[in-house]
């Protein structure tokens, strides 16, 4: 009988093993409301959560494996509202973004480890908009204006200009549009997209028109959206 319980014994054993637990919460069964924590395995906490009626509202903290501070995140029906923070694991701020509705709305910055800002940009509906600064550790801007060249115009029969479009910049990985900035600043979803080969685009003028707008989206090396906008004539 002892054979057989220790036989059983081990196989929950070995099965708990194969299926280990990531995390332990705090919440028992049924609608989640007030303040959950979520442990890890080695008893450390993971996160502390607001919740009403089972939705993140308020204040939501999540930490290192080491218990140190990673975000803090504020929550209206489950949605990011307000300035959200996160940390590098020295507790130095790593980044601030302004939420409205889930959406990046507002300032966005980023600080390296030792505190010195490395970015500022800017958000409306989650969408980016130009005008984003990048800065060394010294303080010093990062310079970056790229600009559009043009080349291989083709006139079709209906009056369509195609116009060859690429970023003086070169860069690899760019999405083209063609249309007007929200508030003169922000991309936006009404955004025509432009069909491109690599890093060049095909730009279409409509019959009667003289220029267009062109506008492009990349990712820096520090991980941020650059907008840039130019002119694209007959």
């Amino acid at each position: 009988m002892i054979q057989k319980l220790l036989a059983v014994f081990l196989l929950l054993l070995i099965g708990a093993c194969d299926n280990p637990s990531t995390s332990v919460s705090t919440q028992k069964k049924g609608p989640k409301n007030g303040l959950v924590h979520t442990y890890n395995e080695d008893g450390s906490i993971s996160a502390s959560i607001n919740y009403k009626n089972n939705l993140r509202h308020g204040l939501a903290l999540d930490f290192y494996k080491d218990g140190k501070l990673r975000a803090e995140i504020n929550y209206k029906d489950n949605l990011k509202d307000g300035l959200a923070k996160w940390y590098h694991k020295n507790g130095n701020v790593y980044r601030t973004t302004s939420y409205k509705d889930d959406q990046r709305n507002g300032e966005q910055k980023k600080y390296y480890e030792e505190g010195e800002l490395m970015s500022e940009a800017l958000f409306y509906q989650d969408h980016p908009g130009i005008g984003l600064k990048e800065y060394n550790k010294s303080g010093q801007e990062r310079k970056a204006k790229p600009t559009f060249s043009t080349s291989n115009k083709d006139l079709l029969e209906d009056g369509t200009m195609l116009v060859k479009i690429q970023l003086s910049n070169k860069v690899k990985e760019v999405s083209l549009y063609q249309g007007e900035l929200t508030n003169e600043i922000y991309l936006h979803e009404n955004l025509k997209e432009i069909n491109k080969t690599a890093n060049t685009g095909i730009a279409k003028i409509p019959p009667g028109t003289n220029e267009i707008t062109v506008l492009a989206k990349y990712k820096t090396r520090f991980k941020n959206y650059r907008v840039a906008k130019g002119t694209v004539k007959r």
